[in-house]
């Protein structure tokens, strides 16, 4: 019989290589936010947009729990790692530091400010986005 010791130690190793759990608050996100890596369906936003000049917007997320991005508004709050921003979408936070934060969900992609290219605009799409504190 051979010793199993070797292996339990390996199989707890393996097991502690996990990503760390994501536990916010809402005061958490509070603050203005670049939005910056822009990702449809996995790609970059700049393969679905004819000529795609580097841009930049400001999400910004208040105490009152209103929120602000481009051109729309609404309120906004925070349910288990679930950013719920109304007029906009759901969209679960995949990392968090506090300069730092990426979210993603399924929009309609007229809801985005740009026709994308092959992308219907009552296509559903996956939406990918990193924001960095202002």
């Amino acid at each position: 019989m051979k010793p199993i010791l070797p292996y339990l130690i390996l199989l707890l190793c393996l097991g502690s290589c996990s990503e760390p759990t994501i536990i916010l608050d809402e005061s958490d996100l509070l603050g203005e936010w670049w939005g910056e890596n822009s990702h449809v369906n996995g790609s970059p936003i700049s393969e679905f947009i004819d000529g795609a000049p580097f841009y930049s917007h400001i999400l910004g997320l208040k105490e009152d729990n209103f929120y602000f991005l481009d051109y729309s508004s609404g309120e906004w709050n925070l349910e288990n790692n679930e950013l719920v921003l109304s007029n906009w979408g759901e969209f679960k936070i995949t990392s968090y530091t506090d300069s730092l934060f990426t979210m993603e969900g399924e929009i309609i992609a007229g809801q985005l400010f740009w026709q994308l290219k092959g992308i219907e605009k009552e296509e559903t799409i996956l939406f990918k986005e990193d924001y960095r504190r202002r």
